[in-house]
This record gives C-alpha cells, structure tokens and sequence, in this order.
C-alpha cells in the first residue's frame, strides 16, 4: 500500500466515523481508567486495588494526564494509557491491540524492523 492508498484509506475511516468515541459507559476519568483495564482482563482483585490505592496516595484521586504516570500504576500498559490519555483528555493516541498490529502490518501502514 503506497502513501496515496494510505491517504484514501484513512479518509474513508474518517468519512464513515467523523466522531469516533469509545463504547465504554463511564462518567469520570476515574471510570473509564477501571473500566478498561477490567476490558483488558485485569480482573485480579489485587491488581485493581493497588491501582485505586496508587491513584488515591499518589494522585490524590485523579487520574493522571501523563503516560508515565498512567504507565505507573497496576494494570496499566501502553494500550490502556492511550484509551484514557485520547478518550479522557483528547490527546491523538490509538490503542494499538493484537489486531490493529497485525491489520496496519498487512496494509504496510505499520512496520517494525
């Protein structure tokens, strides 16, 4: 796929979702943090209450704006930092999963040495 194919490409994506948002329910920073680090299947009990302890003694109880802190706590990666980091606080990061690696290597958008 040349640079122009890219170009096309990306332009339908955004003609078809001018808006694009996450499906997650949530109604604060905090929220949306749980929630998708219990998508991700983070379900030990020990590891959410390590994050929410972090987050209250470090943070004071927000979530953190910088990918170093959010990158900080249990349970959160580089996946889960750019949902809350683009979703939260509007910051341009796409959440790169297993699949999205493998689609944007197929279409030579993506390629690692």
């Amino acid at each position: 796929m040349d640079h122009i194919q890219r170009q096309e490409l990306f332009a339908r994506l955004r003609a078809a979702n001018p808006e694009p948002t996450t499906e997650l329910a949530y109604a604060s920073t905090f929220q949306l943090l749980i929630a998708v680090i219990l998508s991700a299947q983070a379900t030990d009990k020990s590891v959410n209450l390590a994050t929410c302890r972090q987050l209250l003694e470090q943070h004071g109880g927000e979530v953190p704006h910088s990918r170093t802190a959010l990158e900080a706590l249990p349970g959160v990666g580089r996946k889960t930092a750019n949902v809350v980091l683009n979703t939260a606080f509007g910051e341009a990061t796409i959440a790169v999963d297993t699949h999205i690696f493998r689609l944007f290597q197929a279409l030579t958008i993506l390629t690692f040495a």
